[in-house]
């Protein structure tokens, strides 16, 4: 009676498979001392796999990847030995790997918009835990998402990103991306760079600066002429021979491509035109002030003139005059200083602190030692007061028609 033998392969392989490792498979059997393990032959997905790559049996992979994944199996066939093994799948687990950072939107960030960088990264088994950081000088741990959003962005989010992808076997950042973001000028100031005196027929350079990303790509410089402003060349520092022509108010405008902005006004003046002003208003006021002073004593003299020239209307307007110079001399040291706000002719010829009254003040003063009939008319001394005075007298019984 014979006995048949029956062999049973199987494939060893050791666990956990982990990516970068050397890994050896091996082709058991009950009976392994009777086999002869030179003639072991070894498959991966049904695919014979080249026979220097094994050695006494087994199958040595050099820094298995995950491309070596797949199902294996081993077998004898010769005369005596027809035996496979069941397929082992081999699964090759792998730290996180080709971690990168996406940014959207990809465009241009521009100050104020909406950014999201995403971390991605091939790991086996899956990344476990996500991890931001910048490096500004220092680095900065952010946030343990896959993705990171920033809104709204601003100049100062600018610097470079990465992320860390993590899972059991291992951890690997991405490389770093810069996060550029655009804004338009700003921190402007436009100067006049002159070191020694400003005279007409010197030269004068005006310089415009702004902070600005991108940089500036055009500084324009204008003038204010009257009530117009116009165009007067380009560049970050201009120059010109300082005239009663180029001289005026200067600003500038910054632009990139983002947006623009103006300076503040830089004043390039003539210094003998400043003084050229000052004197002249001030020659313009003492010449307003002289005319106004000859304009009331002449106003006074027609005054005087028509008392003396005009007998019949000499009672009507006695009274007026006499209203108002009683009204004034009452209250004539609020009128010291009159010449300095300008007042009127009138009050100049009523005033009793004027050093040399004319005609028509001294017929009201009452220290004058011969008063005139104007006068005596409002002298409540005057032994005989005409009909006048007794209209202004508030205790004569019967006032008359012209009170």
């Amino acid at each position: 009676m014979v006995a048949h033998i029956v062999l049973e392969f199987s494939v060893g392989i050791p666990e956990p498979v982990i990516e970068g490792n050397n890994v050896t498979l091996s082709c058991n059997n009950p009976c392994s001392s009777s086999m002869d393990k030179s003639k072991v032959m070894w498959k991966k997905n049904n695919q014979t796999v080249p026979a220097e790559l094994t050695t006494n049996g087994s199958l040595l992979i050099d820094k298995v990847s995950t491309n070596d994944t797949g199902n294996y199996s081993c077998s004898i066939n010769d005369a005596t030995i027809n035996v496979t093994s069941k397929p082992v799948q081999l699964h090759v687990m792998s730290p996180p790997r080709t971690t990168s950072v996406s940014v959207s939107p990809s465009a241009d960030i521009s100050e104020g918009s909406s950014v999201t960088l995403t971390c991605s990264s091939d790991a086996n088994p899956p990344v476990e835990t996500y991890t931001w950081y910048r490096r500004t000088g220092l680095i900065s741990k952010l946030d343990s998402k896959q993705s990171y959003s920033i809104s709204p962005i601003s100049p100062e989010h600018a610097g470079y990103y990465y992320c860390e992808a993590k899972n059991r076997y291992g951890a690997r950042n991405s490389t770093e991306v810069h996060l550029n973001v655009l804004y338009s000028p700003r921190n402007m100031s436009a100067s006049l760079n002159q070191s020694g005196e400003i005279v007409e027929g010197s030269s004068v350079t005006l310089t415009c600066i702004s902070d600005a990303n991108p940089p500036v790509e055009t500084y324009t410089w204008y003038k204010r002429t009257g009530a117009a402003t116009v165009q007067v060349d380009t560049g970050a520092s201009i120059t010109f021979t300082l005239t009663n022509v180029t001289a005026g108010l200067y600003h500038c405008k910054a632009q990139n491509r983002v947006s623009s902005l103006n300076s503040t006004g830089v004043d390039v003046a003539l210094p003998g035109a400043v003084i050229f002003v000052i004197v002249m208003a001030g020659l313009v006021y003492s010449s307003s002030t002289r005319r106004k002073k000859q304009q009331s004593k002449s106003m006074n003299k027609d005054i005087h003139k028509q008392y003396q020239n005009d007998p019949q209307s000499e009672n009507q307007d006695t009274f007026r005059m006499s209203s108002l110079a009683a009204h004034d001399y009452e209250n004539a040291d609020q009128y010291e200083n009159y010449d300095d706000v300008q007042m009127n002719s009138v009050y100049q010829s009523l005033n009793p602190n004027t050093t040399q009254p004319d005609e028509v003040y001294q017929s009201l003063n009452p220290n004058t030692t011969q008063p005139d009939a104007v006068y005596q008319s409002l002298n409540p001394n005057t032994a005989q007061p005409d009909a006048i005075y007794q209209s202004l007298n508030p205790n004569t019984t019967q006032p008359d028609a012209v009170f």
